[in-house]
């Protein structure tokens, strides 16, 4: 009976794609098979030491265990309207097909071996409330649920700083100076974090979030996920 209900259901409200709008077919979902083939998918490769993210944030002199990026964004591509999706326009549910296929790959490459917490870069408040929703914390809530691994909240934005789209690399960096804080830092002594992003463009957000919890805690070791790396 509930297979039939769903079957007429597919018919008079069928499932659209969430980014060119025509009928997902069973097997697809939220994305049809055409777009996530659009998608700017990364050739990043284990061990994840040396790429285009580790190196970006090299040159901030943040000291990285390992990183990865799932896609490029770039302005107008399917992956920057995907990210666009998740991001403003309430649909977080967007990222899962990526993280069924990702996150299991990444695990058997051993990407996440090592590591002890998941932890979002956080929002400000009042960002949240004005948003419904904290995309980084579903993100790492969706990983936790498919490693095992635990999700931490001790980092905190103490601050709201206006949104990086509009800003150039060095006012990116500026914007994003003192604005996290960590709660209990002797709660991450000698732990393996992931940094867990949506959006890594000068890398200056997810720079100050690692500076922010070794300068709280010296002993922690640090690592980044993105789902995507802009160009």
């Amino acid at each position: 009976m509930n297979k039939l209900v769903s079957a007429l259901l597919s018919v008079v409200c069928p499932d659209l794609c969430l980014l060119c709008g025509t009928s997902l077919i069973e097997g697809e979902e939220k994305i049809c098979l055409n777009c996530v083939l659009k998608l700017s998918v990364t050739n990043f490769l284990p061990p994840y030491t040396d790429n285009e993210l580790t190196e970006r944030l090299a040159t901030l002199r943040a000291d990285v265990r390992r990183g990865v990026a799932f896609m490029h964004y770039e302005r107008g591509n399917h992956s920057a309207r995907l990210i666009q999706e998740i991001k403003f326009n309430k649909r977080p549910s967007a990222m899962m097909p990526i993280l069924d296929y990702h996150v299991p790959r990444l695990k058997s490459e051993g990407f996440f071996d090592g590591i002890d917490l998941l932890m979002p870069v956080p929002q400000h408040w009042t960002r949240l409330l004005s948003r419904g929703y904290s995309q980084t914390l579903i993100l790492a809530r969706e990983m936790s649920r498919k490693t095992g691994i635990p999700v931490a909240r001790n980092l905190y934005a103490k601050r709201r700083h206006t949104s990086q789209t509009q800003f150039d690399a060095e006012a990116r960096r500026n914007n994003v100076v003192d604005v996290f804080a960590v709660r209990n830092p002797s709660h991450l002594a000698g732990k393996h974090i992931l940094l867990v992003e949506d959006v890594v463009t000068t890398g200056s957000t997810v720079y100050n979030a690692m500076t922010t919890l070794s300068a709280a805690e010296p002993s922690v070791v640090i690592s980044v996920y993105t789902l995507s790396l802009t160009l």
